[in-house]
């Protein structure tokens, strides 16, 4: 079973980039407001296949900002498969 769900990725100047994933029922520039000290780098939808495959892709439109896929599927790798 694939479940969409919806992703950002931050940039708060200090550290290297973040990934957060989110419920699909909530609004990308609801969250985002959230992480009032960050920067949004890319946002869009994530699917995760039950044998592990990432797909990334999208926008959000609440933030006029695209995806990445190639660059946020790694980062999504790392964060959950610590993959470096």
């Amino acid at each position: 079973m694939k479940d969409r769900m919806k992703y950002i990725v931050f940039d708060d100047g200090l550290n290297p980039e973040s990934v957060v994933i989110f419920p699909s029922w909530v609004n990308h520039g609801e969250f985002a407001a959230v992480w009032s000290g960050a920067t949004v780098v890319s946002a869009g939808e994530i699917e995760i296949s039950k044998d592990g495959g990432i797909w990334c892709g999208g926008r959000s439109v609440t933030l006029s900002v695209s995806s990445r896929p190639y660059q946020d599927m790694i980062l999504v790798e790392k964060m959950l498969f610590r993959k470096e």
